[in-house]
């Protein structure tokens, strides 16, 4: 039965094959080639590129330059989701802030609801998205 099989070249997968595996198809590989079973239960999955070192897998290490772009696109992306947070809150207590700028009254679970959503909209604002680091994003009210 074919498997999932990484070739590797000084400690580096450089191709990735389905193949039935020595017993059942030997094939020869250019001098120093050499081959590791890549496990199908697991959730790694090796690509050309990654490292392969004591019997494991591990994903290859970013450039400076490719890490400052991740480390960009993880800020533009915090500070994209706090603003669209933000806004879903302020729609929702748009209809209990007109009802209080005409002067009618909220009642006591209208009231309820509009302190937790200010309160969210604080917690919201009070994270600084612009951080690598994984936020841990406050619970919208229910």
């Amino acid at each position: 039965m074919p498997g999932k099989y990484a070739l590797i070249l000084d400690g580096k997968v450089i191709s990735c094959i389905v193949w039935d595996g020595p017993d059942a198809s030997p094939m020869e590989f250019n001098d120093g080639v050499t081959y590791a079973v890549i496990d199908e239960g697991t959730d790694i999955q090796p690509a050309p590129g990654w490292n392969y070192v004591s019997g494991k897998f591990t994903p290859p290490i970013p450039s400076k330059e490719e890490q400052n772009e991740n480390d960009i696109r993880k800020k533009e992306s915090n500070v994209s989701l706090q603003l669209s947070l933000i806004n879903d809150a302020t729609q929702k207590i748009s209809p209990y802030q007109t009802k209080l700028l005409i002067g009618r009254k909220l009642n006591d679970k209208e009231s309820s609801l509009l302190n937790a959503w200010l309160d969210y909209i604080d917690e919201l604002n009070a994270i600084d998205p612009n951080t690598v680091d994984d936020i841990n994003w406050p619970e919208m009210p229910s």
